[in-house]
């Protein structure tokens, strides 16, 4: 895909404006409402994209550390600081695993980097997805619970496993 960028803002993001492929501009397939950020409307068939600022919005920012180097802790550390969202240890875990940045095809050392090279108006994107289950919370409380009172009396149901010698607590008056 070819996109076509703006200009940087003060953070260093630069909005993709315009995104095309083969075809032209590059078009998405509807998704269903409850899949929406909040002021997002439900569409049918394939939307066009319509810049940084839509549902399906890019942006780019520079990777490379300060000597121009391209690694692993560079990605790393560009997408936490992008990541405002509930749940972003969770995605940055599923990142960390990842190759990006530890392959030849995905790193670069600041020995290779082109002391010339200026970032252009267009460009080439590569989309990599996976999919990541970032649930909170106990998922079975009920059947956890259910395992940890199996086999004791009623009278000690309720009970911790290993109740604590509170006469030893700190602060407790002798």
């Amino acid at each position: 895909m070819t996109p076509t960028y703006g200009e940087a803002d003060s953070d260093g993001l630069i909005p993709v404006d315009a995104l095309g492929d083969f075809d032209g501009v590059k078009s998405f397939d509807a998704r269903a409402q409850l899949e929406l950020a909040e002021g997002f409307v439900a569409a049918s068939g394939l939307i066009e994209y319509s810049g940084a600022n839509g549902e399906c919005g890019v942006i780019g920012v520079v990777v490379a550390g300060p000597n121009g180097q391209i690694n692993h802790g560079q990605f790393m550390k560009v997408a936490k600081s992008l990541l405002d969202i509930q749940g972003q240890g969770c995605i940055v875990r599923y990142l960390a695993k990842s190759d990006i940045g530890k392959t030849d095809a995905t790193k670069l050392a600041t020995s290779d980097v082109d002391p010339l090279f200026e970032i252009g108006d267009t460009g080439n994107i590569t989309f990599m997805t996976f999919e990541a289950d970032c649930a909170r919370g106990n998922k079975d409380k009920a059947a956890k619970a259910e395992k940890a009172d199996k086999g004791r009396s009623e009278s000690d149901k309720g009970r911790p496993d290993s109740p604590g010698k509170s006469a030893d607590a700190p602060g407790k008056s002798k």
